[in-house]
């Protein structure tokens, strides 16, 4: 795939051929992000708090596209195209729009072809016990990609619904859904995605079935610990009216999933000396149409890491991709350090969303 389109999904990008080190691209997590303190944000929507409520407690990472905007092409732009110096506004919305929706892009494009268009009021991606993948590829994990519609949509799911019962597995009731059920093999895993409408105007596409089975439960009324509680850190530099953001709070437990996930601080990946062990969550924010900035704010127990990232102790020797977006660091409390990447070309954009992914646990290995 070409990244440049941004529509950059957890599942396209697995086809993507890059001329980068994945070896930079995961040591970029630890330069992590955001933007200055400012006052106080208004408080969630009613509609953020309720799908919020909906994810599973052991949820690390989640990541928001608010809406509204229309439903984005997420396949790939012809490798041949000529990039731009610029990256319009409205590529750079696209590539941003299209992460929360990866898992919707499965069996290249299927559904989400159908929906393409179609107004999105709110997309929401929740994922966990994310892990190595067996050969090249994105990092498997548990999740599920929400989006939530402006209008019931049960014309286009139908018609989804019939015309792929040849590419489809046979499907399976959870809870009370009857649940669609695909598979493919992307680099050298094997990946299973459940799609369901439990809602007229609501599409999910979610990787686990275990994942799915709570989030419907959850759906449905039942109650239970929140995922990413209110007293995380990293709540207090979060805005979630933001058009794009995202957060990851890293997870010890269990240290299972920890060991097998490279992008995690506390993995064991050859016992590499650029960890940061007091590392507990990176964060990131983008308003296009208020800036071009990008930030990933980095939150650590170790009160010099600061000093650590600008000098590129935890940086692993990604330091020099890094520096191609001309990050800017500030440190906002003793721990808390922002840095803000500008995303002015299509090649920084590219480089910024594989920092990213990586940074949220979509390590990608090539």
């Amino acid at each position: 795939m070409n990244v440049r389109g941004g529509k950059t999904t957890h599942l396209q990008i697995f086809r993507a051929i890059l001329a980068l080190c994945a070896a930079a691209i995961l040591a970029s997590t630890c330069l992590a992000q955001e933007g200055k303190s400012k006052k106080a944000a208004a408080p969630p929507s009613e509609e953020f708090s309720q799908i919020l409520s909906w994810l599973p407690a052991d949820t690390e990472t989640v990541v928001v596209a608010n809406g509204p905007f229309s439903m984005p092409d997420l396949s790939p732009r012809d490798s041949q195209e000529v990039p731009p110096l610029v990256e319009s506004v409205d590529d750079l919305k696209e590539d941003f729009e299209a992460l929360p929706l990866g898992l919707l892009g499965f069996k290249s494009d299927l559904l989400s072809s159908r929906l393409q268009g179609q107004k999105i009021n709110f997309a929401i991606e929740g994922a966990r016990h994310f892990r190595n993948p067996e050969g090249l590829g994105t990092a498997p994990f548990e999740g599920c990609s929400i989006a939530v519609f402006a209008r019931d949509i049960s014309d286009r799911t139908s018609a989804f619904l019939v015309d792929s019962t040849k590419a489809a597995l046979p499907s399976e009731q959870i809870e009370d859904q009857k649940v669609a059920v695909f598979q493919e093999i992307l680099g050298s895993d094997p990946w299973t995605i459940y799609v369901d409408f439990p809602k007229p105007n609501i599409a999910l596409a979610c990787s686990n079935r275990d994942y799915l089975r709570e989030v419907l439960v959850r759906m449905h009324g039942a109650r239970g610990a929140m995922a990413l509680p209110d007293q995380l850190p990293e709540w207090k530099y979060v805005d979630t009216h933001t058009r794009f953001w995202g957060f990851r709070h890293f997870s010890k437990s269990p240290a299972k999933d920890a060991k097998e996930d490279s992008a995690s601080p506390f993995s064991d990946d050859n016992g590499r000396a650029d960890r940061d062990s007091q590392a507990t969550g990176v964060l990131f924010r983008l308003d296009p149409n208020k800036s071009r900035i990008a930030t990933i704010t980095y939150f650590s127990g170790d009160p010099g890491v600061l000093k650590k990232l600008k000098s590129g102790e935890f940086s692993g020797g990604a330091e020099p991709a890094a520096k191609e977006l001309n990050p800017e660091f500030s440190e906002l409390a003793p721990g808390v350090v922002a840095i803000a990447y500008d995303l002015e070309s299509p090649d920084s954009v590219n480089l910024f969303l594989l920092i990213l992914s990586s940074s949220l646990g979509h390590a990608i290995f090539i």
